[in-house]
């Protein structure tokens, strides 16, 4: 029979656990822990369609429920606590956290606008953030307009030092 291999235990030990403001970067970090344990399909929502892949799939699935709820901090655990596989488990979490409400799109407007480029990373650093917290949005059911990115990136060309003022129009 199928095991969860060990380096999903170092994955879930290592990576910070779920709260309440978490829940885009833990996603990315599951998501390569799912993957990891041959359950990609967690994600996705489907399971593979071969009956031997999916009994082996399905035993996976439910083996990977403990890490789950191990990778979830205690005020939250309540939410996965009655369920039987990972795959119902992560569905329960994302209706939770991915809940569009006007505060969460508030806050995450609140975080988009207020990147700031630190001048001791690279630049790429930045735009990877602008462009996470636009996918945030997005996922909260809200549009964001590439005029928006080009602002937000431009504000930090006008205050670099590369002397660049804007982004050129193939952005």
């Amino acid at each position: 029979m199928a095991t969860i291999p060990s380096i999903v235990t170092t994955m879930i030990t290592t990576n910070p656990k779920l709260n309440h403001s978490n829940w885009f970067t833990w996603i990315k970090k599951m998501k390569m822990v799912f993957l990891a344990a041959g359950l990609d399909g967690i994600v996705s929502g489907s399971a593979p369609s071969d009956k031997t892949q999916k009994d082996r799939w399905d035993h996976l699935n439910a083996l990977m429920l403990p890490y789950l709820y191990m990778a979830i901090e205690e005020d939250f655990q309540y939410l996965v606590e009655d369920e039987d596989s990972a795959s119902s488990a992560w569905t329960k979490l994302k209706d939770h956290f991915q809940c569009s409400t006007l505060g969460a799109r508030m806050v995450a407007r609140k975080e988009f606008y207020d990147i700031t480029h630190d001048p001791n990373r690279p630049i790429s650093h930045y735009v990877q953030s602008v462009l996470a917290a636009k996918s945030k949005l997005v996922s909260l059911g809200c549009t964001i307009t590439d005029t928006e990115v080009m602002h937000q990136e431009n504000d930090l060309l006008s205050q670099s030092s590369l002397g660049i003022s804007h982004f050129p129009k193939a952005y």
